[in-house]
Order: C-alpha cells, then sequence, then structure tokens
C-alpha cells in the first residue's frame, strides 16, 4: 500500500490547469512501470526521502507512524499492540504527518488512510 502520493499541478493551460495524483503503490504494481521515466525516478526518490526522514522523528511518532504507513495496520491494532486508546493513536499519527510534511517544505505529501 502506498504512504504517500504527491500531488501535481499543471497550471500550463492557463490558471484553471488540472491537479494529478501519483499513487506511488499503483506506480511499483502496474505493467508501465517497467518503463521508468524522470517522474518515476522523482517520486522513488521522494519516497526514499521520506522514509529517511520518518526514521528521524521522535520514538513518540516514529514506531505509530511506521506500524500504520509501512506495515499498513488498523488504528486499533497500533492501539492495543502498543496499550494506548484508538484516538490517541489518531492523534500521533496526524502529529508525526505533519512533522514529515515540514520535513518537505514546498512539496505537498499527503498520507493515505
Amino acid at each position: 500500500m502506498p504512504i504517500i502520493n504527491e500531488i501535481i499541478r499543471n497550471s500550463d493551460d492557463g490558471d484553471e490547469g488540472y491537479t494529478t495524483t501519483v499513487n506511488k503503490f499503483e506506480e511499483e504494481n502496474s505493467f508501465e512501470h517497467s518503463f521508468a521515466s524522470e517522474d518515476d525516478n522523482e517520486m522513488e526518490g521522494l519516497y526514499e526521502s521520506v522514509i529517511v526522514k520518518m526514521k528521524n522523528l521522535p520514538d513518540i511518532y516514529k514506531e505509530i507512524l511506521f506500524d500504520r504507513e509501512i506495515l499498513r495496520m488498523k488504528y486499533q491494532e497500533i492501539a492495543d499492540k502498543h496499550g494506548m486508546k484508538k484516538r490517541a493513536v489518531a492523534t500521533r499519527i496526524r502529529r508525526a504527518r505533519l512533522k514529515v510534511r515540514d520535513m518537505f517544505p514546498g512539496i505537498n505529501l499527503t498520507f493515505n488512510d
């Protein structure tokens, strides 16, 4: 499953433009992925950068975000694992995602739920 999407806005077509969402998981599992492009390489680099930055988060956020984004655990599963309330897990995931986004100014990172 994806941990990030990058939203790309193309404004070459005037003021309105269009928005494209690039889904990392779907790219890796599609037939067309074998034909790598510059966009694929940029997305791969961004993906790797996000993983590295996640490792630099404080422990209070790192383990929970890893469980959610990498292991794709449900909130209740994470709460049970860490002996926390589900709401506390949701709050920590939200704060961890904000911290990761702040590490990438100028890039609109979105996390999937």
